[in-house]
């Protein structure tokens, strides 16, 4: 029996030192397979970042630069989920509070991302029921919020372009405007648009005509305290139309501007002004909106990268966790606590806004990973994160990307896209079961962006076969 005992121990071991040298040539095949697609020339003049770590014993299986410091762009909402999650909870509501003082009528924002137009029309049928047939002026209050509107690094184009929307406590339709172009009968006509939500506040000046080419334009300029949508150039007599995203200064004013429209439609007369200033601390509100839950929010942010979402979250930490008024100061020092709490040390990050618009955002690819990890194993908001990821091949901003192959399906991360930077960090499932966290962190490329995305793909799609 003592020698069958002793054989069983030998054979374990053989076994064992077996699998060991196994796993190790796996891995070392592995790590030429990367070596090799890194080898890309569309690759020589890019800082490159990995971390490939599998969960169950926190092994690194490949790392490369993991403890530089890159700009991950819209990877940054990887952060802001986490810690919106964790410290406002899943279940948090954004609200929006209505006020009246028998005369005029005050609306105050407190950070709400989502309210929307048909929003505006439930709180007019909330007023109606209280009876109010008339309003002298409408005052809105956006005081949650300081009145920095835009983000340290951000950059700002003419165009205005919707993905960098002004940030207030008091926001609607993402503080954007939506303008739908479509050419006239003629050639040499003026185009025909068609603004949304229409609104006094914000107008259209339409020097664009109808021709045989492509070469619209549309700018966003402020005159006498106006949005103007400056239209410029041709559109193709043959064209279907074209829509433009632009956003709006002065959000907290539109927002009241849209709600004294929506109530003139409801019957309700506005006889004065529209103004902005804090309400009087005696007031009572008499209909609060809430938002959807926080998860909801996070949900629709991850999957379509929406960085608007991300930001107005960012100043809600720093009003929540703080005090008001919510700043990006105040937001990031609150990221900052939340990142060294969770074993993030001060060198490995540096965050100025949710969204990662800001060129000063940096992070290593190991303080993602960090960040991830801490996501899977908090099961309060684990199935939130995880869920709110775009799915590879399915939805989101990883709808077209690894479709058709063994990976669709089998990796949820977030992408983050910024001029010669492009990142892809999340989770995914091997062929063999395994979960592993990764991040790739690409920055400095001078080629398109699709070629980076298709390396980035290449090395996901090893993870899932090799691993």
């Amino acid at each position: 029996m003592k020698n069958l005992n002793k054989m069983r121990k030998v054979l374990i071991l053989v076994i064992l030192v077996f699998s060991s040298i196994l796993n190790a040539e796996e891995s070392k095949l592995f790590k030429e397979k990367v070596d090799s697609v890194l080898q890309s020339p569309v690759l020589k003049p890019a800082t490159i970042g990995i971390e490939i770590v599998e969960t169950k014993d926190k092994k690194v299986l490949y790392s490369n630069n993991a403890e530089k410091l890159f700009v991950p762009a819209s990877g940054a909402k990887i952060i802001i989920s986490l810690a919106a999650l964790s410290l406002l909870k899943p279940e948090y509501r954004f609200k929006t509070e209505i006020f009246f003082d028998s005369k005029n009528l005050y609306i105050k924002g407190y950070g709400d991302p989502s309210l929307q137009t048909q929003d505006l029309q439930e709180i007019a049928d909330k007023i109606i029921e209280k009876g109010i047939k008339r309003i002298e002026n409408i005052i809105c209050d956006d005081s949650y919020f300081d009145q920095q509107e835009i983000g340290e690094g951000w950059v700002e184009e003419p165009e205005a372009f919707g993905f960098n929307a002004r940030i207030s406590a008091l926001s609607l339709n993402n503080n954007c405007v939506r303008i739908f172009i479509k050419p006239a009968e003629k050639p040499g006509k003026e185009v025909k648009f068609i603004l949304y939500p229409r609104s006094n506040f914000v107008g259209a000046i339409n020097d664009a005509v109808t021709g045989y080419k492509d070469s619209l334009r549309v700018e966003r300029k402020i005159i006498g305290g106006r949005n103007y949508l400056v239209l410029r150039g041709e559109i193709s007599k043959e064209s279907s139309g074209k829509t433009f995203v632009r956003h709006i200064e002065n959000p907290a004013l539109h927002t009241a501007t849209a709600l004294k429209k929506v109530l003139e439609t409801r019957g309700i007369k506005v006889k004065g002004k529209i103004s902005k200033r804090e309400l009087p601390d005696s007031l009572k509100p008499i209909y609060t909106h809430y938002s959807e839950p926080l998860v909801h929010l996070i949900y629709e942010m991850n999957k379509e990268s929406v960085n608007f979402y991300a930001d107005q979250i960012l100043k809600t930490l720093g009003a929540e966790l703080s005090e008001p008024p919510g700043s990006f100061e105040k937001g990031r020092l609150k990221l900052r606590e939340f990142l060294e709490g969770i074993g993030l040390g001060e060198n490995e990050f540096r965050i100025y806004d949710g969204s990662g618009l800001s060129r000063y955002d940096l992070i290593s690819p190991n303080g993602i990973v960090k960040v991830l990890l801490y996501g899977l194993s908090d099961f309060e908001i684990r199935p939130d994160l995880l869920s709110s990821f775009p799915t590879a091949g399915i939805d989101g901003t990883l709808k077209r990307r690894l479709r058709g192959s063994s990976s669709t399906r089998k990796v949820r991360a977030k992408t983050g896209t910024m001029l010669g930077i492009s990142s892809l960090s999340g989770y995914t499932l091997t062929e063999k079961g395994n979960l592993i966290v990764f991040s790739i962190m690409m920055n400095n490329y001078t080629t398109s962006a699709s070629l980076i995305r298709k390396i980035q793909d290449d090395i996901v799609e090893l993870i899932i076969a090799e691993l």
